[in-house]
This record gives C-alpha cells, structure tokens and sequence, in this order.
C-alpha cells in the first residue's frame, strides 16, 4: 500500500509528489532531474560565454546601427576655409537673414510672425560631382536644431527661388569643377543659426559641418 504524508503544502506518495516537485532525485513523469543535471552540467557551463558573447554582439550590432543612423562626428574646414568630404570641397560663403525675397508676381514675401528666412551661400570644388546630388543640406542653430533647405513654408507662398542642390548645373552639356548654390531655410526668428550641416548616403555618422568665415 502507498504511503502518503504531508510535508508543507506537497502530498507525497511513494516517493513522488503530487504537485511535480523532485523528491529522491526522481519527479513526476519518471525523470530523474538530479542525474539530468549531472549528465549535461558541463555542456551548460561551456554555453554560458557563448550565450554572453552572443548577447553582446547582437547588442553592439544594435548600438553601431543606432550611432550610424545620425550625423554625429563633423567634419570641419582646413585654415582656408574648405572642408573636404564625400571627394568633394565645401565652403560657406554667407549666411544671413534674407529680406528681398518675391514671389512669382514680383511682390515681397511676408511669413507669419516669429518666422524668419535664411539664405546659405555655399561653393563647391570636385571633379566628380555626381554622388553630391544626394546631399542633404540643413540650417544648424546654437540650440542644437536643424531646419530643412527648400522649405514648403516658401514654396507654399509662391516664393520666387531655386532650389538649392549640392550637384552643379549641367543644362550646358558640361560638368563643372567649381560652382555655387544658395539654399534658402525658414526657422523661428528666436533661433540663433550657427552653421550648415551637409549629409551624404553612405557617410553617416560622418558629415561636413560648414561655418561661415
């Protein structure tokens, strides 16, 4: 006859609980949990560092994903002003508010109040120019905000301007090895504009920081 007892919360009969907790090394099922353990203890503790060594490669793929995903390292200009990047030479020529801008009609532009337009002047030297007509050209103020080049606010008042590119103009038939652009950027008339950042595909986190001379 089976013997039965209490021992806390379990009932235990013939040596095997009744709520699958091991009691002798045996438990519910027939499984001897405590020969399991001995049999594989050494394989487990040779997979540890290798579950570690997984967990911080995946972990280390995620941060440089994150960190390669936003300019965050600038590249800077020489002591004549240029900054090379993407085989490429920038320089900022001018930057300033931008007071005389019309719209198709010849009639002066008016934003809302608290707005305030931008003009970039930026020269390009390269002799191969194509891959710069992918850049992103951004207005950089003092409190860290960015504001986009070619903005709707302007478009959206028919404002009488070219849109900004880093490429040159090729509507000649020839490819230029220095030329100019000026972007235009609307931010709040409170932001304090410090710089033009400029992105490339394939160069992030890396991008050209432009300051005025």
């Amino acid at each position: 006859m089976a013997r039965s007892n209490e021992t806390g919360n379990s009932r235990v009969a013939g040596g095997v609980p009744m709520n699958g907790v091991a009691v002798n090394g045996v438990a519910v099922n027939g499984v001897a949990v405590n020969g399991w353990w001995r049999r594989n203890r050494w394989p487990l503790v040779a997979l540890a560092p290798i579950l570690a060594l997984a967990l911080t490669v995946s972990t280390y793929d995620h941060y440089r994903e994150y960190w390669n995903s936003a300019p965050r390292t600038p590249v800077t200009a020489a002591s004549d002003g240029w900054v090379s990047f993407a085989n490429a030479e920038f320089r900022l020529d001018a930057l300033a508010t931008a007071t005389k801008l019309t719209d198709d009609l010849g009639a002066p532009v008016h934003l809302p109040a608290g707005m305030a337009i931008w003009s970039a002047k930026i020269s390009f030297q390269s002799t191969h120019p194509d891959p710069l007509f992918g850049c992103v050209l951004m207005l950089h103020d003092t409190a860290g905000q960015t504001y986009a080049d070619n903005p709707a606010e302007l478009t959206d008042l028919g404002v009488n301007f070219d849109f900004a590119s880093c490429g040159p103009d090729t509507s000649t038939g020839k490819t230029p090895t220095t030329w100019t652009t000026t972007a235009y950027f609307v931010a709040p008339t409170s932001a304090r504009p410090d710089g033009i950042q400029v992105t490339m595909d394939g160069h992030l986190p890396r991008y050209a920081w432009l300051t005025a001379r």
